[in-house]
């Protein structure tokens, strides 16, 4: 999960997006549940169409974060691309993203790899890693 949520921030730094900007797509009830404009506690993980352009890009990142790959493919870094392009061109999509990754989560992510990902390819990231980012902030 660390890892995941190293990547997480990596990838919403190099958007230059603030994650404190989509604390206004959630509230809270009072025993601490997200609800999201999309409807359940987690996102519209129900509905089909909520992550079906989000887990097919990443997907294509998996070999790298997971240690398989040398280096991420080229069509990792076209997803990676595709994926700031959403986030940056929807209403919601930053916290999409993120919702969708985390249900994709996988404990076999390597902190390095998911730090470097965007450097390798070529991609700037100028933001710290955080192990505590949370899609709901």
């Amino acid at each position: 999960m660390a890892q995941l949520v190293a990547f997480l921030t990596i990838f919403f730094a190099v958007l230059g997006t603030s994650m404190a900007h989509f604390s206004s797509h959630f509230g809270f009830d009072p025993f601490g549940r997200r609800h999201s404009k999309y409807g359940n506690d987690y996102g519209d993980y129900g509905n089909p169409e909520y992550c079906s352009d989000i887990a097919p890009r990443f997907a294509l990142c998996q070999g790298f974060v997971e240690g398989s790959d040398s280096y991420p493919s080229p069509q990792c870094c076209e997803s990676l691309q595709q994926l700031n392009m959403i986030a940056k061109d929807q209403s919601g999509g930053p916290t999409r993203i993120c919702e969708c990754i985390e249900q994709m989560g996988n404990n076999e992510y390597k902190k390095s790899r998911v730090k470097h990902v965007f450097r390798s390819c070529g991609m700037h990231n100028s933001f710290p890693i955080s192990n505590n980012m949370d899609c709901s902030r």
